[in-house]
């Protein structure tokens, strides 16, 4: 959990410097491909966290396709 919230961090941190540029766009996609992985990694085995890294994980997907169009 301190590796994502530091990773969010990092992440609002370069939304706020680099918001309108390529380089900000570059960034957020290598940060959410980031924690996709990280959450992809973890063990599904436990049916009750199941449904809740999928949410993420599709929320993610939307941020990835969307996030450099919205923002």
């Amino acid at each position: 959990m301190i590796i994502l919230r530091t990773k969010a961090e990092r992440l609002s941190m370069i939304a706020v410097l680099n918001r309108n540029t390529t380089l900000w766009s570059i960034n957020y996609m290598q940060e959410t491909l980031y924690i996709i992985s990280f959450l992809v990694s973890i063990d599904y085995r436990n049916e009750t966290l199941k449904g809740y890294y999928m949410t993420l994980f599709i929320v993610g997907i939307f941020f990835i396709v969307f996030g450099p169009v919205l923002f």
